[in-house]
C-alpha cells in the first residue's frame, strides 16, 4: 500500500490588527489566501485565542501530515513609540509559539525585506564595490511597495477575486495576504528547492 504524504506550506504576515496567511502545496500551488481580522479585539491574549482558533481550523480542514510554517520575522526598527515595538515583538513571539503548538513544527522566520528582494529581482540593484564585494539592494523607488507586491501576486494568481475599495485599490487586508504569499514563496525556494 502506497502512502501519500501531503505537505502544506504556510506563510504568515503578522501584525496586531490583521494577520495575512497563505496556504500552498509542496508544488507551490496556492490553495488558500486569506487573513485573520483582529481589529475588533484590544486584548493581546484574546487576539491570540482568535489566531489559535483560525490555525486549528486550517489544520482540521486540510489534515496534512507535514506542515512547514514560514512566519514574518519581527522588525527591530523602533517606531516612535517603544511600547508599540514591544507589543509587536511580543505578539510575533506569541503567534510563533502558537503556530509551533498547532502545526507541531518549528516556524521559520523570514524577513519581509528578504522575501520582497527574492520575489522582485527586477527591483534589485547590484553594486560592485572597490574591495571586490557585491552589494544587492532592493529599491521600489517611488512605487508603493505593498501595492507593487499585490499587483505582482495578482498577475501570478488570476483566479483570486480581490475585493476593491471605491478608489480602485484593493482592501488593505489584501496587502497582508500578499506579504504572507511572498514569505511562503521565499520559504519554499530557500528550504525546498
Amino acid at each position: 500500500m502506497r502512502v501519500n504524504i501531503l505537505i502544506m506550506i504556510i506563510g504568515l504576515d503578522i501584525s496586531t490588527t490583521t494577520i495575512g496567511y497563505s496556504l500552498f502545496r509542496d508544488n507551490l500551488k496556492l490553495i488558500g489566501l486569506s487573513h485573520i481580522n483582529l481589529k475588533n479585539e484590544t486584548d493581546l491574549l484574546k487576539k491570540l485565542d482568535i489566531v489559535k482558533s483560525e490555525l486549528n481550523g486550517i489544520k482540521t480542514k486540510y489534515e496534512d501530515d507535514n506542515y512547514y510554517v514560514f512566519i514574518e520575522a519581527p522588525l527591530f526598527t523602533t517606531p516612535k513609540n517603544i511600547n508599540t515595538t514591544a507589543m509587536l515583538l511580543a505578539f510575533n513571539g506569541m503567534v510563533t509559539a502558537i503556530s509551533y503548538v498547532v502545526f507541531e513544527n518549528k516556524p521559520t522566520p523570514v524577513t519581509v525585506y528578504n522575501a520582497r528582494k527574492f520575489f522582485c529581482p527586477e527591483l534589485v540593484k547590484v553594486t560592485h564595490k572597490r574591495d571586490g564585494t557585491i552589494k544587492e539592494t532592493l529599491s521600489f523607488g517611488s512605487r508603493d511597495k505593498k501595492h507593487y507586491i499585490w499587483d505582482k501576486v495578482k498577475g501570478l494568481e488570476p483566479q483570486i477575486n480581490w475585493v476593491m475599495k471605491r478608489t480602485g485599490k484593493p482592501k488593505d487586508y489584501h496587502y497582508d495576504e500578499t506579504d504572507s504569499y511572498i514569505i511562503a514563496y521565499y520559504g519554499y525556494y530557500h528550504f525546498f528547492k
